[in-house]
């Protein structure tokens, strides 16, 4: 890592010197290895807009654009799976619910019935 630290502080001092889409370039790379995506497309940026042909630089620039947009999709990506647990979560408390309240109002009814039965059962006998 000190080595990278060191090759941006070197590249970003060689901003006066006539090859400065490779000190771009070189920046870059340098930001890039030290996550800092948004820097090292605008170096990159920097770099095609002086060598518009070099296929290297435009390629870095591309893939440099897709790390970034990839990173920025993880954190929705994450809340997405987050919220889709609870939902799920809740769906499963919302279902042991209900069955619990229809084993509930099952044991009522059989008690009815069962209440009723011996009402009529004594009812027979009286008669």
């Amino acid at each position: 890592m000190a080595q990278v630290a060191g090759a941006l502080r070197c590249a970003s001092q060689s901003d006066e010197l006539p090859w400065m889409a490779k000190a771009y370039f070189r920046r870059g790379l340098a930001k890039e290895k030290l996550k800092y995506l948004t820097d090292a497309i605008a170096d990159f940026e920097a770099a095609a807009e002086l060598e518009p042909t070099d296929a290297t630089i435009a390629k870095q620039l591309h893939a440099a654009r897709a790390r970034k947009h990839k990173a920025e999709l993880k954190p929705t990506q994450m809340f997405a799976g987050i919220l889709q647990r609870e939902r799920a979560e809740r769906e499963r408390e919302e279902a042991a619910a209900d069955l619990a309240a229809r084993k509930q109002r099952r044991e009522e009814r059989l008690q009815r019935e069962a209440a009723l039965r011996e009402a009529d059962k004594a009812t027979e006998v009286d008669t």
